[in-house]
Order: structure tokens, then sequence, then C-alpha cells
């Protein structure tokens, strides 16, 4: 299913009960945050694994999403689906700022510039 489909979609009984609990007191909190966890946490990693290209760059970013889920339960406020939303998380949290590339580009275009003027390329 592909990102777009999932923000069109309307959140599913289950998704409505957690966004519930997880606005609800710690206990309920926790126990939600759990049960979303083990529902969606593999498709979680497997897009943080792609967009880090590294397994421990995947767990870490995981565990930052359900993290900020857990601190942010303002975020699933119904609109899109609990899955959608997390990937967005995840998406925020592995894009790479604008500067960083250009800058990268910038030292690369240096180095090759002067590796052509010394000769040595």
């Amino acid at each position: 299913m592909m990102l777009s489909d999932m923000l069109a979609q309307r959140p599913q009984a289950w998704e409505q009960d957690v966004a519930r609990r997880l606005n609800g007191d710690l206990r309920d909190a926790v126990q939600a945050l759990m049960e979303m966890y083990d529902r969606i946490a593999p498709a979680i990693w497997a897009y943080a694994r792609a967009r880090t290209r590294t397994r421990r760059g995947a767990r870490a970013v995981t565990r930052e999403t359900f993290v900020q889920a857990f601190m942010h339960p303002d975020l699933f406020d119904g609109r899109i689906s609990i899955a959608a939303r997390m990937f967005l998380v995840v998406h925020l949290l592995t894009e790479r700022p604008v500067s960083t590339q250009s800058s990268r580009l910038t030292r690369r275009f240096r180095r090759d510039r002067a590796a052509v003027a010394t000769g040595v390329f």
C-alpha cells in the first residue's frame, strides 16, 4: 500500500481506540503504545531501514518514532491513520537538511576542481 493511499483512508476502530488511550492516563498510554508497537513496528523499521540504510540507524529511528508518539499523543487526532502518521514521523526524522546536501556538493565540487587543477584525478 502506498503512503498516499494510507493518508486517504479513515482510521480503523482499533486506531481510534489506541488514539483515545494514548491521550488517557499513563497506564493506558503505555498499553496503547505497546499495542501500536506490536502492530506497526516492523513496517516502521523497514521504512527506517530503507531511509537510513543501516540496521543501527533503523533501530534508533524506530525507537525515536515511538518516543515521539508517546510524548505527543495529540498527533493522533483521527484525521489520518496511525501508521501513516508514524511513517511521516520517520520521514521527518530521516530527512537530510538541504544545507547539508548543498554543503556536501560544494565540498565535492571544490575537491574535484582542486584535483583537476593539480592534475591529480
